[in-house]
């Protein structure tokens, strides 16, 4: 059984996504580091936050991979990736927080969870277990964004997964007419979906959603994340739509300090040695995209999207050489059709989906790719970063790009 962890700090620094969103992304100095990250993947992390001279339980993450930081302004600093269906706050942003509060001690780094500080988290929980008559305030409805899909095997998990990133815990409260099996969170989803998916059926949507609801009145306070992992690699792969402004501070070159090893991310394919030409890329068009007026932003699935008035690019990025452009290339254009799939089923249909290849200079690989992306909906562009601005990216079949000029 994985070791349980606690992680403590001031408010000011409270990681928080697009709109205030819950943040699957913490940045910890390495000075914080008291364990060694290897131990973090697959184990709880107990957040606290402090404000003033109080302390609240804020959330639990579920770390899936942990990065070093190669240099930049972060070097020699860690980021932890965590996983989105286990990792949940608690801390409320309407509610009081008085049912949140903790006698605790300590300094502010990741260290070993004692056994009387995880039952007093548990305890926690398990005492905030609100149940009520009254459905779920529509306000709070109206802030999750909706699932784009339309299949139950993608609508269930991609509407809990916004749930978990937009609701907090501790701001809402189980209907009675619900199951045990689902928690009040897992209650939102359920009305969302009984709204937007009357074609689904109930009983069916309750049993999945039941499985992945990492929160629920039963014996254990939370369901352990293999359970739920081996639930998500039953179902098609989930493409996760949900946006965050890109902070052009954190792209740099990590090192793979430790990943979970059922993680099938995509970017977890990348080496240590594509890492750094793949986000000096990045940088490099994020960069660009920004003195063009465009908004930029990322999910835990793709790497880019951009929007200005009715502009929008999604790129998926690849470092490329004279051994690897086909492979990069093709999986590259398999991923932009998998994240068009996801996001075509909704209103999204004026994205352009781009694939960003390094130009390894190989011309009939990139007319055999041009044409491949072609039939799948979208586009090669080549990336040269010895030409200048705005030719340092360049199509086969394209004269212009619009906005980049």
């Amino acid at each position: 059984m994985n070791k349980e962890y606690v992680w403590a700090f001031d408010e000011s620094a409270l990681a928080a996504g697009l709109d205030g969103a819950f943040s699957l992304e913490y940045h910890v100095p390495d000075s914080k580091m008291k364990v060694k990250p290897d131990l973090l993947v697959g184990s709880r992390v107990w957040l606290v936050v402090r404000s003033g001279n109080e302390n609240f339980l804020y959330a639990v993450l579920n770390p899936s991979i942990v990065e070093l930081y190669q240099q930049g302004k972060y070097k020699d600093d860690f980021l932890l990736r965590c996983e989105p269906f286990s990792s949940v706050r608690f801390l409320p942003r309407q509610e009081s927080r008085i049912p949140w509060t903790l006698s605790f001690q300590g300094g502010e780094d990741i260290r070993e969870c004692t056994d009387q500080e995880l039952s007093t988290f548990v305890g926690m929980i398990k005492k905030n277990h609100r149940v009520g008559f009254s459905a779920t305030p529509r306000a709070v409805l109206e802030s999750v964004p909706q699932t784009a899909f339309a299949d139950i095997e993608h609508a269930v998990p991609d509407q809990l997964m916004s749930t978990l990133r937009v609701v907090s815990f501790g701001d809402v409260s189980r209907s009675r007419s619900l199951p045990n099996s689902i928690s009040a969170l897992g209650g939102i989803v359920l009305a969302i979906l009984k709204s937007t998916h009357p074609h689904l059926k109930e009983p069916d949507v309750v049993k999945l959603l039941a499985a992945l609801d990492p929160i629920s009145e039963t014996e254990e306070v939370m369901k352990s994340s293999g359970d739920i992992l081996r639930v998500l690699s039953s179902l098609p792969p989930v493409v996760d739509t949900f946006l965050e402004e890109i902070d052009t501070d954190k792209i740099s070159p990590r090192t793979f300090v430790a990943k979970a090893p059922d993680s099938s991310l995509e970017w977890l394919d990348k080496t240590n040695d594509a890492e750094q030409a793949h986000e000096q890329i990045l940088k490099d068009l994020v960069l660009y995209l920004k003195s063009k007026g465009f908004k930029v932003y990322k999910t835990r699935s793709f790497d880019l999207f951009a929007k200005k008035a009715d502009l929008q690019y999604l790129w998926e990025i690849k470092s490329a050489n004279n051994f690897n452009s086909v492979s990069q290339g093709e999986k590259g254009i398999v991923q932009l059709l998998r994240y068009s799939t996801a996001l075509m089923d909704g209103d999204e249909n004026n994205i352009k989906f781009l694939l960003l290849l390094q130009d390894s200079g190989q011309h009939a690989v990139h007319r055999y790719l041009s044409k491949m992306a072609g039939r799948a909906g979208s586009e090669l562009w080549l990336y040269n970063e010895d030409k200048d601005w705005p030719n340092r990216i360049s199509s086969l079949e394209v004269s212009a790009f619009p906005g980049l000029q």
